[in-house]
């Protein structure tokens, strides 16, 4: 939930350090929790921009 705590944050790069250093101070820092899984979607044949609209009536 790093990502909708850094979201509303009114200091989002000293909170991401913050999360950071306590990960790493508690040896738990995995690349798992830093890195998602991509998702490849280029069969949809959407645009380079396009809307959360237009990628869900294309996913369905």
């Amino acid at each position: 939930m790093l990502y909708e705590r850094t979201v509303i944050g009114k200091k989002p790069d000293q909170l991401i350090k913050r999360e950071i250093r306590t990960l790493r101070e508690e040896d738990i820092l995995m690349p798992d929790l830093v890195f998602n899984d991509p998702y490849i979607l280029d069969f949809l044949g959407l645009k380079d921009t396009y809307s959360e609209r237009n990628l869900e009536d294309a996913v369905l």
